[in-house]
């Protein structure tokens, strides 16, 4: 037996070296993340991209008009933008009979094979550039469930006039007190525009867009147009465009509202099919990584971190179970072996908690507001682990709409 008990003290300490390089990498960025943040110098802005504004939305008709009023609303001049609905394969549901009450232009797709965002992202592209030659410059991509502040396409002009090819707004969360689910993901998503987004921000580096409220040039999508498999195209257009040598710009200044899930059970559906997307890119981008970092492109070696984020977190989480064994066959007793397992998830616990109070407070939230997401952040993120594991698995997932509760128009945001 104690040979066993060596061999999974040896396979777990193998697992813990394996993922450190990864590990250390992310944590050494996030730590820019408090830094002040850094504004770049933006020069006068010389005109105004035309805009083609895409909104995919299935089965979203209770919320999108409030979207489309928002985009109705901005300060850009309306000649130079507009709005295209996307109603993918909508049953039972008026999408886009509202969405044309509102003012939007519709395309109407029927595909039960292929289903998902990428794909209805890439027929839309494909039909707007056959319908609408030469018309537009650049597009902007939104959730039916979003809100767009007044100024949201200003902002996204102005990065991209003075450099950036692709450009990521702030997401705000419209519902971070209707549950405590809504409220961790308010703290989620503080949690990444703080120490993901602006922490490269700080240190000069490129973002990721994060599946909506993001903008590109037209031309970045020549010349094969909007092609993604995964299920999360949000991280596989990163990773192509980054690797490509183009410069996705985080535009803290460009706000936008998101509601968010209050479930659990919707959550966990949610988030473990970022987790599948996240898997099938590792598989599935590595080629376009390998690309940039042979041609040298500022940003692939960070997309070759993010991309065995998974695989990092999947070794983490086998070194638990590895050390258990090892503890339960050595012939000494496991109780220490089994104290420290304790020791560590109690100090992983407070670690989150004290994360998401940080973040709350960093990004000038009401901590007595948000008091029991912060408590129950580390519960929230601990499925997480697991999902890496069923990921490596299974990496499939079927899309379930998510149901939405809420009608809150921009005015209503903006007032509270």
């Amino acid at each position: 037996m104690p040979g066993w008990s060596i061999l999974f003290y040896t396979l777990a300490g193998a697992a813990g070296l394996l993922a450190l390089p990864v590990l250390v990498w992310h944590v050494a960025i996030a730590f820019c993340g408090l830094a002040p943040a850094r504004r770049r110098k933006n020069l006068p802005v010389p005109g105004r991209y035309r805009f083609a504004v895409i909104v995919c939305a299935r089965h979203e008709e209770t919320v999108i008009g409030q979207l489309l009023d928002s985009l109705k609303a901005q300060d850009y001049p309306r000649e130079s933008y507009e709005v295209f609905v996307i109603a993918d394969n909508c049953t039972g549901d008026d999408t886009a009979g509202a969405a044309k009450a509102h003012g939007a232009a519709v395309y109407e797709r029927w595909d039960q094979r292929r289903i998902g965002k990428g794909y209805a992202l890439q027929w839309a592209l494909s039909r707007i550039r056959e319908d609408y030659p030469g018309r537009f410059d650049a597009v902007c991509v939104f959730d039916a469930d979003n809100l767009a502040a007044p100024d949201f396409l200003t902002k996204m002009n102005e990065a991209l006039q003075n450099g950036a090819d692709v450009a990521q707004g702030y997401r705000e969360t419209v519902n971070p007190e209707e549950s405590w689910v809504s409220g961790c993901y308010a703290v989620y998503w503080m949690f990444l525009m703080r120490f993901f987004y602006r922490a490269r921000q700080t240190l000069g580096m490129s973002c990721m867009v994060c599946g909506t409220g993001f903008a590109f040039k037209m031309e970045v999508l020549e010349p094969d147009g909007w092609n993604t498999r995964t299920v999360t195209e949000d991280c596989e257009f990163s990773v192509q465009q980054i690797t490509a040598g183009r410069t996705i710009a985080f535009v803290d200044r460009a706000v936008f509202y998101d509601e968010q899930p209050s479930g659990f059970a919707t959550s966990l559906r949610q988030r473990y099919r970022w987790v599948v997307g996240a898997a099938q890119a590792t598989r599935w981008c590595m080629k376009d990584v390998g690309r940039g970092i042979r041609a040298r492109h500022k940003g692939s070696v960070d997309m070759l971190c993010y991309l065995l984020a998974v695989p990092a977190t999947l070794l983490l989480m086998l070194q638990g179970p590895l050390l258990l064994l090892a503890a339960l066959l050595q012939p000494l007793s496991p109780l220490p072996i089994l104290w420290g397992i304790l020791t560590g998830t109690a100090v992983s616990y407070t670690v989150a908690a004290l994360v998401a109070l940080l973040c709350v407070h960093l990004e000038g939230k009401s901590v007595r507001r948000l008091w029991k997401p912060i408590l129950l952040f580390p519960l929230f993120m601990l499925p997480m682990g697991f999902m890496a594991v069923a990921a490596a698995i299974h990496p499939r997932v079927a899309w379930k709409p998510i149901v939405h509760r809420r009608a809150s128009t921009i005015d209503d945001v903006l007032k509270s």
